[in-house]
């Protein structure tokens, strides 16, 4: 029979199972309205630039407002196809085994079924195998338009700026440097107002070609398998450590209570 410190323990990693699984299931849901509500902005922050909108060829001008259109309209799609595709599709097979089998194994404890205890060491090697295979790298369709760290710290940072300036600010200021000539195609300015309109040029194209990119994107969004940055190191150490303990707790073998009478002799002695 189960000692209550295993039975606690079986509950609290139920309660773990549960959770990730409704992680899961409101995966669809979250997803949907975060991408469409960030979209919604993107576009109204194009528009809200009227002078700048009216200059954009007329093409351009006529797919965005189509786009901005069916953002608007779009009717939130199915929940049973969505929970198929990031059942079938989208969640990391390995991540599904650990929940089928976390569950199938604390059940199979609690009605004592010889061979629950063995199998639960199949836990922490999945949690392995979903840190190692489970993620495809998802990117999203207009993260090819940002530079990296490296490029804007070396090209639009000065000398003086980096030794005066902590990171953040350096990054601020030549982040802004980059879309004023990468994007604007200007040479920044040292009055501050025209600089700020500069600016404001640089990042109205760059916002432009990031919703002509998701537009594009969404024609092949079926083929983009995986959705979900890989978890840190911390995280997966914490899972591992987790599930070793509970492998380990539930496969250690209890030491007879001291209340429990000797084999052979007559609790009544």
């Amino acid at each position: 029979m189960l000692s209550r410190k295993k039975k606690v323990l079986l509950i609290i990693h139920l309660c773990f199972a549960f959770s990730y699984l409704s992680w899961l299931v409101m995966q669809p849901y979250l997803k949907e309205v975060i991408s469409r509500r960030s979209e919604i902005s993107l576009y109204e922050m194009i528009f809200d630039r009227e002078n700048l909108f009216e200059a954009m060829p007329v093409e351009e001008r006529a797919l965005l407002t189509e786009g901005y259109e069916q953002a608007q309209s779009r009717e939130n799609p199915s929940f049973l196809r969505e929970l198929g595709q990031l059942f079938f599709v989208e969640a990391p097979a390995f991540g599904l085994a650990w929940l089928f089998f976390s569950f199938v194994i604390c059940f199979l404890l609690l009605f004592r079924i010889e061979g629950a205890a063995p199998a639960s060491w199949l836990l922490p090697l999945l949690v392995i195998g979903h840190a190692y295979f489970g993620y495809q790298g998802y990117e999203k369709p207009d993260s090819s338009l940002y530079p990296t760290e490296e490029y804007v710290l070396t090209n639009y940072v000065s000398q003086e700026d980096l030794s005066h300036l902590n990171k953040r600010e350096r990054l601020k200021k030549g982040w802004h440097h980059y879309l004023v000539s990468e994007w604007g195609r200007e040479e920044p300015s040292q009055d501050p107002a025209q600089f700020d309109e500069q600016l404001e040029k640089g990042l109205f194209s760059f916002n432009a070609s990031r919703l002509k990119q998701l537009l594009e994107g969404k024609e092949n969004e079926l083929l983009l398998i995986g959705f979900s940055a890989p978890p840190s190191l911390f995280r997966i150490l914490a899972y591992l450590i987790w599930n070793l303990g509970f492998a380990w707790t539930i496969n250690r073998k209890e030491k007879p209570s001291s209340s429990e009478a000797p084999s052979g002799q007559s609790s009544y002695a």
